[in-house]
């Protein structure tokens, strides 16, 4: 078929449901420097809106304006002598950001003055959770920078919510140097300029690799990896690993430091002889934990050295309360009413069912044998108040339930909320707003709050698809080390038992013990050598004749005289060569192979792409754009949903209205599509009986809900219409988003170049969750989607349009009008600020388009002449 097309695919307003709605998950640039959630606070045309039609938009980071440095920079002497350069000091010193930090610890002091460190030798740092080892990092970008002003540095972290975090604050610390921010869609793999890369593990791949094709991979000399002990993950493990292995056949291999809390000594130092660095290791924590176990009865118990002493009290049983958690709450708070207290839980109903319990009891004064709380000031209250202002803006509404347990000091925290809502009661618990975090036990490394008093972990077990197993002993680590943090106080830990069984208790105890077991690799397990060998390949850090065994060789504790591993090179060469990665006579990538290393997919999702994106060139779907989205959507993001039965109400209403595309994904005659709904009251449960047509249907579900985040629905509309909760919403969101940049990048190295540029705009309004003709100004930072759209709706659609005008005829454009009346208003301050912004970036778009138009028509001229 004719893919010509492609690139005129719009928005039908008639193809859609309800065209007045607005809904907005907006990649934009910020000075905020956060990617964070905020909701617009634009202006309405025409109508008023209701708190539940708030739109939230995806904040991502800016180049932060430049801080003036002032001629006399706070120093210490000490610092100076242990070579922390003056600048660093500065911002230690001043709080940039916050806390101040006037002297390092004795550790830190320790390790500044190791002859490995001062020879610049790679890493690894081991420290106790909350023992201050991101100073580590702190001072070796900046003597790095201090020395090479025009070197780079990556700080590579496991999580979006912690690069973000690291990000926000390596602008304020790092004030003179460029710093980037690269995670899901910011960034790109482009870090040819700025000094300090902040990423997330896959993206830092995705740098390395840029690096290595653009010729500027020696410009990278230090490399931070935080939280190397995931690099025993089944997931992250291999990226950590692989990541490594990359570092170390660079010509000009890097400083690697690594950073964790939670690896025994033996792995400490196994992993430093891998990097060919020292490992440096301290047992001082700036405040003791001391651990305690709540029996199914009540009884409180201590426990030293993974033993149980004696029993210490007997906590009050209050009606409910199976637990016996509000007499540790109430007791604590009454007497230091600015104490944090952090509940993990299991699930993430949980959360809301055990905050909303704690909310109702925790000022009663009806129950006698707990003390009473103080009740809040009036100024707490208000911020509070604030608070759930805040969150519904973020969101577009606060049920109630969540209402209850913010005006009473608890927080609720899960990976169902939207970034900017767990940002938001993070804040406020460093702000003493709340007292109180109930949040999901995934989240236990992502919740960075100091002081925090007690911890409580409601249960040592998880679920898993094979019923509940017990939490690892590192998780166990993280959490209990969320208590203290800091020098003043000691922190606590309640770990709660659930049942009379000895075997409970065994486990808490040797949970109690913080015995980490030995880091088992995972790079070399079939899938992960393939996909990051052939990225080695296609960047030449490697030959093809002897590049499989070089890469093995680079492994963690590969051992030569191990004689399974020539079986394991061999198979690994087998599968490459069966699946068409690699020619079988000159070993070299094959084109497959290229797409796939070269878009940063794994091998599956390689080859089911590969796959679909056959099927779709032959026959592809221009009237439903469900059919471009599910090329947006991997197996794995469509994991995200749990799968629904097919004679739901939601699949009834896909069915029926997406049926063209379906069938053309899956192949099912009209037969088999009619009695699909029929299927689980045949066979029971979800009627799933064909796993590769259910793959598909996964991801045509997941493309059905995008379809309306892209056409503007709002979010509290989706989350009705698809029992989802918000926080999955954008998940969904970001992740398609960036595998459509891999999906587009992938076609375009298989030579399919019409349909890499369609998926591009598709990408694009992925990342806007905005209509097409929106996007041209919304490439301008000061223009969120309401005020892109009031324009647009005045007949103005690009910047270029936009830097023909002045300050007071942007500002009339976007000024608000009441609802019912269309007479002219007067522009607030604020709308004549945005009105100087906006025409500011338009002013400087059109400079650089005009730039780009000159360069094209005399390469154009070269050609003619």
């Amino acid at each position: 078929m004719d893919l010509s097309n492609l690139n005129n695919i719009n928005s039908d307003p008639s193809i859609h449901d309800d065209d007045n709605n607005e809904y907005s998950v907006s990649t934009k640039y910020t000075s905020d420097f956060n990617l964070t959630i905020r909701p617009f606070e634009g202006h309405n045309r025409g109508k008023s809106r209701s708190p539940t039609n708030r739109k939230f938009k995806i904040y991502y980071p800016k180049k932060p304006s430049q801080y003036q440095e002032p001629n006399i920079l706070k120093t210490t002497q000490e610092m100076t002598d242990l070579g922390v350069p003056d600048f660093l000091q500065h911002a230690y010193l001043s709080g940039m950001p916050n806390p101040i930090i006037s002297q390092l610890r004795e550790w830190q002091i320790s390790l500044l003055k190791t002859p490995g460190w001062n020879e610049g030798r790679s890493a690894i740092v081991l420290v106790p959770t909350s023992g201050g080892k991101t100073v580590a990092a702190d001072i070796s970008i900046a003597q790095l920078l201090n020395q090479d002003p025009t070197a780079k540095a990556i700080y590579a972290l496991p999580f979006v919510a912690l690069a973000n975090e690291k990000f926000n604050e390596f602008t304020k610390r790092f004030y003179k140097f460029s710093v980037r921010a690269y995670y899901q869609n910011v960034g790109g793999p482009d870090f040819s300029r700025g000094n300090i890369a902040v990423c997330t593990y896959e993206k830092a791949h995705s740098i390395i690799n840029a690096a290595l094709l653009g010729k500027y991979a020696d410009k990278i000399k230090l490399v931070i990896i935080d939280e190397i002990h995931m690099i025993g993950e089944d997931f992250r493990g291999p990226v950590i690993e692989a990541l490594i292995v990359k570092l170390l056949l660079m010509n000009h291999s890097p400083r690697i430091i690594g950073l964790t809390a939670t690896i025994n000594q033996y792995d400490a130092s196994l992993l430093a002889d891998w990097i060919n660095g020292f490992s440096f290791i301290s047992e001082v924590r700036p405040s003791q934990v001391k651990q305690f176990v709540v029996k199914s009865n009540g009884d409180l118990f201590m426990m030293k050295k993974g033993e149980i002493g004696n029993k210490i009290a007997s906590l009050a049983k209050i009606e409910n309360d199976v637990n016996f958690v509000l007499d540790p709450i109430r007791r604590l708070l009454s007497k230091s009413p600015e104490s944090t207290i952090l509940i993990f839980v299991n699930r993430r109903s949980d959360t809301i069912s055990l905050g909303e319990f704690i909310s109702t009891k925790l000022h009663d004064s009806k129950i006698q044998n707990l003390p009473k709380l103080r009740p809040p000031s009036e100024f707490l209250l208000q911020k509070r108040r604030n608070l759930v202002q805040d969150l519904a803006r973020a969101s577009g509404f606060v049920d109630d339930a969540m209402k209850k347990c913010i005006i009473n000091g608890i927080g609720i925290h899960h990976a169902g909320l939207l970034l900017e809502e767990r940002r938001l009661i993070e804040t406020a618990a460093r702000e003493k707003t709340i007292s109180i975090i109930v949040a999901t036990t995934t989240l236990s490394a992502g919740v960075n709050i100091h002081s925090v008093a007690r911890v409580f972990i409601m249960n040592v077990f998880r679920y898993s698809p094979g019923g509940q197993i017990a939490i690892p002993a590192a998780q166990y680590t993280q959490m209990v080390g969320r208590a203290g943090r800091t020098a003043q106080r000691a922190g606590e830990a309640f770990i709660f038992a659930h049942s009379t069984t000895d075997a409970e208790i065994r486990l808490i105890q040797q949970l109690s013990k913080h015995e980490i077991s030995n880091i088992t690799p995972h790079l070399r397990d079939p899938g992960a050598v393939e996909r990051f060998f052939l990225q080695c390949l296609a960047t030449r850090l490697v030959q093809p004749n002897d590049g499989l065994d070089i890469f093995m060789n680079k492994t963690y504790k590969f051992n030569s005289d191990d004689p399974k591993i020539a079986l394991s090179i061999e198979n690994a060469r087998e599968r490459l060569i069966n699946m068409k990665l690699i020619n079988s006579k000159s070993l070299a990538p094959t084109p497959l192979g290229r797409a796939i290393s070269g878009s940063s997919l794994n091998i599956d999702e390689g080859l089911v792409l590969y796959e679909t994106v056959q099927k779709v060139q032959n026959d592809l779907c221009l009237t439903d754009e469900v059919h471009l989205l599910y090329l947006c959507v991997s197996p794995q993001i469509a994991s995200l949903i749990h799968p629904e039965p097919y004679n739901s109400t939601r699949w009834n209403y896909i069915l029926n209205k997406h049926r063209h595309v379906i069938q053309l994904i899956t192949g099912m005659d009209d037969r088999s599509y009619d009695r699909i709904q029929d299927l689980p009251n045949i066979y029971g449960g979800l009627g799933r009986i064909n796993s590769r047509i259910d793959e598909d249907m996964d991801r045509i579900f997941v493309s059905v809900i995008l379809r309306e985040l892209i056409n503007e629905t709002p979010v509290s509309e989706i989350t009705r219409k698809f029992k989802i909760e918000r926080g999955t919403i954008q998940s969904l969101q970001m992740q398609s988003a960036t595998f459509a940049g891999q999906t587009s990048k992938f076609c375009e190295i298989i030579g399919s170049g019409l349909l890499a540029t369609t998926l591009n705009r598709f990408r694009q309004r992925l990342n806007f969750a905005a209509r097409t003709e929106l996007l041209g100004l919304m490439v301008l930072p000061s223009i969120n989607k309401e005020t892109a759209r009031m324009l647009v709706d005045v007949g103005i659609s690009s910047p270029i349009e936009l830097a023909e005008l002045n300050v007071e005829g942007i500002a009339a454009l976007i000024t608000a009008k009441d609802e019912g009346d269309d007479s002219p208003k007067a522009p607030t301050e604020r709308e004549i600020t945005i009105a100087g912004l906006i025409l500011k970036d338009a002013h400087e778009y059109t400079e650089s388009f005009t730039k780009l138009e000159i360069l094209e028509e005399a390469a154009v001229q070269n050609i003619t002449e």
